[in-house]
């Protein structure tokens, strides 16, 4: 009989316990909850740092600024977490989600006053409220709160007892748009959750139980008692000991102002997050970057005094960017010289933007022509040319003069504009083209088959961050790194130039007796310690641009005008270089430029380019990638009679000697050819000149006499190297050079 009775009430309490579960755990955890999908698509405030972990920005979640801050178990304070549970559930570890004496209680207020009178609520039926929060103007009825004690229990069925408590400090409301503790930290102290004591936890727990009337700024007396009367039933003795004055002693007079730093950069990483893991994406986790938030706001400073200044010149805005050259992580983003000032677009991203890079595309098409054997001492034409075909195109340098026949390191250090135009000719533009995409131009591949060669000078659009990264390859030995906004990504090179060519440009960039030809021994391109620098100016000088690097710091500038208005006067590209001046100063160590590969240093005809003889009598040093020395010059050569050796020019450079009245010898063979007009080209007549006032010069190289004929008729017989003028007349015309059987044919178009 005992054993039948002891089974019978085993049976019981079994089935008693299953429909506990059934009802608490098993139901609720069957029954699909809307709740779980809530959670799963809700986004937190995303917390972008800096280099430092100090605050960037604290992102909104939604148009209407609110704020929600996550913090994770490890990191929510003990003593918050106990007075939490004190003040809003005592019970919380024992329940299954609904605490029956508080519902009991409850219930007899409700028999007592006819309506429900609040309490009885556990922290998973406040966490259910949350999820799925009722109308405001609600009247709280039997039904909503059965409705809240049904989902308490499915949170419950679904979630561990710290995950709901988690969650519950995260996000609760406090008013003022923001919800969670965190934030409210924030907000009411301008801290960091674990910097507050109890006391201030109690000051912050009794706000979500009315935000608008125990508000601790606007009302201080009522939170204060509210405060107090918990810190009597949470804290012990000591703790409570000077409540009265430690409570408000760190609360803010005014709501926390919430950072808005670096707001361009904060745009573009927020626009590029498709790659983070799923938790940075939702903000359950900060935002690492690599910015330096002190040279940020100093580096913003910088430039809005130089764009002020710059305004005389009709410049209303600019862009600056700096970056740890090694990593190419970025240290400073300013996309304008401010953001809030609408009238000038200041919200628009320079650093961003495509404009026209004027000559700051020449170091990396000299390091293209490195790499297909040229070398810093290759003899460049730096004479009046036209090129192209169906539109001719004849550039000029800065200072509207020619220095005919010049080494590759001096065109390039004084930013001669006829050399980069010639050296892009013989390249090609496709493979330069190629090559500036796979150096991350991206915006070049909208471009394909409308460059020409003024390419080479400026007639493209690439951006300020487009050019940084490039520059970054020459510092870099040839490896061109992606710019690096987060801290923990790695961005992985790529090999685009070979590190001897990136070594010798970085060498010519960084040479201060190298640019004197056309910027002198002062401004603000000479560096007193090792700088590389290229400055660059658009035709209309709407676009000014100054980059460069140093031993730990890279940059680059950018001035002018959003709208593309073209600015006042010729300031040329000193502000912007300026600007980087002044950046370098205050932020670089100021060390040595880095060297990736053993480059050989030989002496040579500083004339030629070629390899020193006895007979050059102006000689340098200059560096070459290993076998790539020049052979013996032979420009120059003893000559009878003449106390020195002569140097014979190439008959290329006969016109440029006589437009300057240069009184010098030319080699006596040469190879027969039409210099100009170049092939294919097409010519305009003005209707408004005088007839047979527009010409044409024909330039003849060679030795000897020739005859040239154009159209069957000839126009020259004489001696080589010669120039003919030519009548232009409307139509196809072939122009034809003869000497001694061989034949060179140019084929051109006047209309």
């Amino acid at each position: 009989m005992a054993r039948k009775n002891l089974r019978r009430a085993l049976i019981i309490a079994g089935s008693l316990v299953f429909l506990y579960l059934a009802s608490v755990r098993i139901l609720p955890r069957l029954v699909p909850w809307g709740g779980e999908d809530t959670l799963d698509a809700m986004i937190w405030s995303h917390r972008i740092l800096d280099r430092e972990g100090r605050l960037i920005q604290v992102r909104p979640v939604n148009g209407e600024g609110l704020r929600r801050i996550f913090v994770p178990w490890d990191g929510i304070p003990e003593e918050l977490l106990t007075i939490v549970r004190k003040s809003e559930d005592r019970r919380f570890y024992l329940h299954p989600g609904i605490d029956p004496p508080s519902l009991t209680r409850a219930g007899f207020r409700f028999a007592r006053s006819g309506a429900p009178k609040g309490g009885g609520s556990t922290i998973s039926m406040q966490l259910a409220r949350i999820i799925d929060p009722r109308p405001p103007s609600a009247p709280v009825t039997i039904g909503m709160k059965a409705k809240e004690a049904w989902e308490a229990l499915q949170i419950e069925s679904r979630f561990t007892k710290r995950e709901i408590l988690e969650l519950y400090i995260n996000l609760v409301p406090f008013g003022r748009n923001v919800e969670g503790y965190p934030a409210a930290a924030r907000l009411y102290f301008g801290r960091d959750l674990p910097e507050l004591n109890p006391v201030e936890f109690c000051v912050l727990t009794v706000i979500p139980r009315a935000p608008g009337r125990f508000d601790p700024i606007l009302f201080p007396e009522k939170n204060h008692e509210a405060a107090a009367r918990l810190a009597v039933r949470v804290l012990d003795s000591d703790e409570r000991a000077g409540f009265a004055d430690s409570a408000h002693r760190r609360l803010l007079d005014t709501p926390y102002q919430w950072p808005f730093e670096a707001p361009h950069f904060s745009e573009y990483i927020m626009i590029n997050r498709d790659d983070w893991p799923a938790g940075r994406r939702r903000g359950l986790e900060p935002i690492p970057t690599t910015l330096d938030l002190v040279i940020q706001r100093k580096a913003q400073r910088l430039l809005r005094h130089h764009v002020d200044i710059a305004g005389a010149f009709r410049i209303s805005n600019g862009a600056l960017i700096l970056a740890d050259p090694a990593t190419m992580g970025i240290l400073a983003y300013i996309g304008s010289a401010d953001f809030r000032d609408t009238e000038n677009d200041g919200q628009v991203d320079g650093i961003r933007m495509l404009r026209e890079p004027g000559s700051t595309l020449k170091p990396l098409l000299y390091a293209e022509a490195l790499e297909e054997g040229w070398t810093a001492s290759t003899i460049l034409p730096d004479i009046p040319t036209d090129f192209g075909g169906l539109f001719v195109y004849s550039p000029e340098n800065y200072n509207e003069q020619y220095h005919g026949p010049i080494r590759l390191r001096q065109a390039l250090a004084a930013s001669l504009n006829v050399p980069a135009v010639f050296t892009l000719e013989r390249l090609g533009v496709e493979n330069f083209t190629e090559t500036l995409i796979d150096a991350g131009f991206a915006g070049l591949e909208d471009q394909r088959g409308k460059l020409g060669v003024s390419l080479a000078i400026g007639g493209g659009e690439v951006s300020l961050a487009e050019l940084v990264q490039a520059y970054g390859g020459l510092y870099n030995g040839g490896v061109v790194r992606p710019l690096s906004f987060i801290s923990d990504e790695v961005g992985y090179g790529r090999q685009v130039w070979s590190s001897s060519s990136a070594d010798i440009i970085a060498d010519i960039i960084s040479s201060v007796d190298d640019r004197v030809m056309t910027f002198g021994r002062s401004g603000p391109v000479r560096f007193d310690y090792p700088a590389a620098i290229k400055t660059g100016t658009s035709n209309q000088f709407n676009n000014i641009w100054a980059l460069g690097f140093t031993s730990d710091l890279i940059g680059g500038v950018w001035m002018g005008n959003f709208d593309g208005t073209t600015v006042m006067g010729a300031p040329g590209s000193s502000l912007p270089a300026i600007v980087l001046h002044e950046a370098f100063d205050a932020w670089s160590a100021k060390g040595a430029l880095p060297r990736h590969t053993e480059l050989e240093i030989r002496r040579i005809c500083s004339i030629s380019g070629l390899g020193y003889t006895p007979h050059c009598t102006y000689t340098m040093d200059e560096l070459f990638a290993p076998g790539t020395a020049p052979v013996p010059c032979n420009w120059h050569a003893d000559a009878a009679g003449r106390a020195r050796s002569v140097v014979r020019y190439p008959q290329e450079y006969s016109y440029w000697a006589n437009r300057y009245g240069y009184d010098i010898d030319f080699s006596e063979s040469a190879v027969l050819g039409i210099v100009h007009p170049a092939e294919g080209s097409v010519y305009y007549l003005d209707p408004g000149a005088p007839s047979g006032s527009q010409v044409i010069p024909v330039r003849l190289t060679g030795s000897g006499n020739a005859t040239l004929s154009i159209n069957g008729r000839i126009l020259y017989e004489g001696s080589l190297p010669s120039e003919v003028l030519w009548p232009m007349e409307p139509g196809y015309t072939d122009i034809v050079l003869e000497h001694r059987g061989k034949r060179v044919i140019r084929s051109i178009e006047v209309r």
